[in-house]
């Protein structure tokens, strides 16, 4: 299959499983908040309000009373006059009413004798309405500036009945794992690779053999710089996006729909590879682009520069790089930004990320110090056809994610 086809092809996949996930949760999904009746599958429900209580504006803890349904009604009414706020919603039968009361009532300063176990509670970032009469004439003009109730929860979930606690905790515990795989694939990308071992080439022929590790580590350091503050930044942007209804029904399909593009040619170049065939693959940057930026390290690096010049050229590198090693960075900051809890630990994560992206480019620079010599020049660490299977399965994996996100982001 020719590049062409292949983008067309992976294209067409992809704008199928978006536009059909997107159209069923319109059709047949229901829009309405969770109500009194609707806690069948605690474990599901715990995971959904641990998924979307960190970006929350307001927590609404409902009343399943039937003559208490204005307090419901206004929330609702709320709700709508305010798409730009997230409300999320919790059965009472979720919620362990003393124990979230015992935690909120320092963070809104309420005294003990007036920390009341009364449902339904709305809490907002000003303030919080307890009791069916200050709910159901609830206004949060003026009461929107102050901590998220998840910030004021200081991360704590002693309060929600989770079902399957235990299934939870493993996917928390599982996300580190999954980051740094996703880190570790993307640093094995040839795009990341190809550059440092011209550089290492490079400074071989030209006589700077002995400078080739201190070179190759300050470049991998302006590399590991430079990933770790783009994440920083795609960050802060999808957590914003995914704070809002309408940033996740944009955001989500959009990322899904890149993801699995990038999937389906990453398994079509894996069939090529298997199959002897010369790969056509759209997973890299333009010839022209890798020639450019060959030229500018024949130019700029010489003896006696060129130490000083190694981070900047990683930096440099790296930036124009991104368009191609971005294709599974992008997807996983989106992912683990939309799980839950995750706004508070995204330096931790990124670091794991980037340390595990720059594992590969490390094994190549001291491989070719131990074996300088012996080698005709660098080699990759890993064939590209297992990079390839790696990276298709770990995408797919994060467009069926991301489908599921979808389907939620446009059902609520």
């Amino acid at each position: 299959m020719n590049r062409d086809k292949a983008i067309k092809l992976a294209v067409a996949i992809a704008a199928v499983a978006v536009i059909v996930t997107v159209e069923f949760a319109v059709m047949g999904g229901d829009h309405r908040p969770v109500g009194p009746g609707d806690v069948e599958h605690r474990g599901g429900e715990a995971m959904r309000i641990r998924a979307e209580l960190p970006d929350a504006d307001f927590f609404y803890v409902l009343t399943t009373c039937r003559s208490c349904e204005p307090a419901n009604d206004r929330v609702r009414e709320l709700q709508k006059a305010h798409p730009e706020l997230k409300f999320v919603w919790a059965h009472p039968k979720m919620v362990k009413l003393t124990v979230l009361m015992e935690v909120l009532g320092d963070s809104y300063g309420i005294e003990e004798a007036d920390r009341r176990l009364i449902r339904p509670v709305l809490y907002g970032p000003g303030r919080f309405w307890q009791g069916v009469p200050e709910v159901k004439n609830a206004r949060i003009e003026g009461w929107l500036d102050g901590p998220r109730p998840y910030e004021r929860l200081d991360s704590s979930w002693d309060w929600l009945r989770q079902g399957q606690a235990h299934i939870l905790a493993r996917l928390q515990r599982f996300q580190w794992y999954a980051v740094g795989l996703f880190g570790l694939i993307d640093g094995i990308n040839p795009c990341a690779i190809s550059t440092i071992i011209f550089l290492l080439s490079y400074l071989t022929l030209a006589g700077l053999k002995k400078d080739s590790l201190k070179v190759g580590l300050l470049f991998a350091l302006g590399c590991f710089v430079c990933y770790f503050l783009i994440g920083l930044g795609l960050w802060h942007v999808s957590t914003m996006a995914v704070g809002a209804v309408w940033g996740r029904r944009i955001l989500y399909p959009l990322i899904a729909f890149v993801t699995i593009v990038v999937a389906v040619l990453a398994f079509v170049e894996l069939s090529q590879l298997l199959g002897g065939a010369v790969s056509e693959t759209v997973l890299k940057l333009p010839r022209n682009w890798l020639l450019g930026v060959h030229q500018a390290i024949r130019r700029v690096v010489r003896a006696e520069h060129v130490l000083a010049l190694a981070a900047p050229v990683g930096v440099l590198v790296t930036l124009i790089e991104f368009g191609c090693t971005g294709q599974v960075y992008l997807p996983t900051i989106t992912y683990v930004a939309s799980l839950p809890g995750q706004r508070l630990i995204a330096v931790p994560l990124l670091l794991v990320y980037n340390i595990a992206f720059i594992i590969p480019l490390l094994a190549v620079i001291i491989g070719h110090h131990v074996t300088a010599g012996k080698l005709a020049k660098p080699r990759p660490p890993v064939q590209l056809k297992f990079v390839r299977l790696a990276e298709g399965i770990l995408l797919a994996a994060i467009g069926a994610f991301m489908l599921w996100a979808t389907f939620h982001a446009w059902t609520t």
